[in-house]
């Protein structure tokens, strides 16, 4: 069964709605909302999609005029659950530990004419000691082997949608599965927007993010992103539009990009969360 979206507006159209999922995200949240507050583009609603927090997450977003919704189900499905509440003509799905440049927004609606998907260019925000670090070098490596040309790259997906377009995608979707995805959730749904639509770019500076601390959260963060991936078909993304990459790539970029020991415990401890032979 697909998605069921009601046909309530079609977006009022300079309105950037920001949809964020959050479970417990007190430690990186008021970083996330202090960014969109300070934006040079001011026409933008924030609707936080809560997943019964347990810490302070509720008490920070409405501490920052944002508006809280429920929902009982992973990000998948709280993104979408946000893009129906949403009013906005073009969509930010954004992570509560990614932190927006204070020009990203009003930089993304200024290249958007012709366009209808942006990937933002992801750093890191304020990257401390080796894992951080490491983590940040991942990041500028992935970007540097973009196409960026045709807008894409290994690993590499949308966050500023255009607002037919990703109800579109959303329409191709079943709304029971997309409760259940954590993991992949950003390339499944580029993979259904990009059927209608190929015309996507780069914005260069479009986001931080708020790395992991230590290696027991990017162990438990890399086990419970694979455990999620049980609940995907992995074989829908091998093709990825032509942008697979083979392992053996993935272990010359990590060499030379200086990030080898993060990467393998990463992919060690997803491998175990999905099953070794996934």
């Amino acid at each position: 069964m697909s998605a069921i979206i009601p046909h309530k507006n079609e977006g009022v159209e300079h309105l950037v709605s920001v949809i964020i999922p959050t479970l417990n995200e007190e430690r990186s949240l008021p970083t996330a909302l202090a960014a969109l507050d300070s934006q040079t583009y001011e026409d933008i609603e924030v609707l936080i999609v809560d997943s019964f927090s347990k810490d302070r997450t509720r008490k920070i977003a409405s501490e920052h005029n944002a508006k809280v919704i429920d929902y009982a189900g992973r990000p998948m499905g709280a993104r979408w659950k946000g893009f129906v509440e949403s009013k906005g003509g073009y969509i930010l799905l954004l992570d509560a530990d990614q932190v927006l440049f204070p020009d990203t927004i009003e930089r993304a609606m200024a290249v958007m004419p012709g366009r209808d998907m942006l990937v933002l260019e992801e750093t890191s925000y304020q990257p401390r000691g080796f894992l951080q670090q490491s983590l940040s070098r991942q990041k500028r490596a992935m970007h540097a082997s973009a196409d960026r040309g045709k807008g894409i790259g290994p690993h590499l997906y949308p966050r500023f949608y255009r607002r037919e377009v990703l109800q579109k995608a959303y329409q191709n979707m079943e709304e029971s599965r997309m409760s259940e995805i954590f993991t992949y959730d950003d390339g499944l749904l580029f993979l259904r927007a990009y059927e209608s639509s190929k015309r996507v770019a780069i914005l260069p500076k479009g986001v931080m993010h708020i790395e992991e601390s230590d290696w027991y959260q990017l162990i438990r963060h890399s086990y419970k992103a694979g455990r999620s991936a049980r609940a995907v078909d992995v074989a829908v993304l091998q093709g990825d539009m032509g942008r697979e990459e083979k392992a053996w790539n993935r272990l010359q970029r990590a060499v030379r990009g200086r990030y080898f020991l993060m990467s393998f415990v990463k992919e060690l401890f997803f491998r175990l969360g999905c099953g070794i032979g996934r």
